[in-house]
């Protein structure tokens, strides 16, 4: 992938948020170091499904065409970001760690193909925003909605597994010596 746009915030607003989705999960004091940058990215990922669920509400309308093209190209860097740092950081040190375990190897490495499909989805998406904002073709729009919602809904599961599965042996990997 190349080079995106610079992670910027903007606003967007939306009654319907769901419960849950913005909670932040901040790893304990003593936790491994790893395990601060890890939740970052989780919450990052969080995050941007927040927003890609508010412009899937949105359409058609979609009154916030350039902040909408914008939060797909920070899905974009958020994405290839946190890939990268669990493939070439994360999971080596994991196995580490813990040693290569077959649940553990089978795990990363499943997590490591659903990031491949994740980036293509997002690339995916990104293009179909960018077709939407300057077609407005209705049926784009409802196209454009369901594919959101797929990445968004797989991606806060992807989020949760790791949550709950790679965290915790994070949280208990021993801290690099000084």
């Amino acid at each position: 992938m190349g080079r995106h746009a610079p992670n910027t915030q903007h606003a967007m607003t939306n009654s319907r948020s769901k419960p849950g989705h913005g909670k932040t999960h901040h790893p304990p004091a003593d936790a491994h170091p790893l395990a601060a940058i890890f939740s970052s990215h989780l919450e990052r990922k969080t995050a941007i499904c927040n927003e890609l669920e508010q412009i899937a509400d949105a359409l058609p309308l979609l009154p916030q065409t350039s902040a909408s093209l914008e939060t797909t190209r920070r899905l974009l860097s958020i994405i290839e970001t946190a890939h990268d740092f669990e493939e070439n950081v994360l999971f080596p040190s994991l196995l580490a760690a813990h040693g290569n375990a077959d649940t553990l190897v089978h795990t990363i490495r499943r997590l490591e193909m659903e990031h491949l499909g994740d980036s293509d989805f997002a690339q995916d998406i990104y293009h179909a925003t960018r077709n939407y904002v300057t077609s407005r073709d209705r049926h784009q729009a409802e196209a454009l909605a369901w594919m959101l919602r797929g990445f968004f809904e797989s991606q806060r599961r992807h989020v949760a597994f790791e949550r709950e599965h790679i965290m915790p042996l994070v949280r208990v990997m021993r801290a690099p010596p000084h």
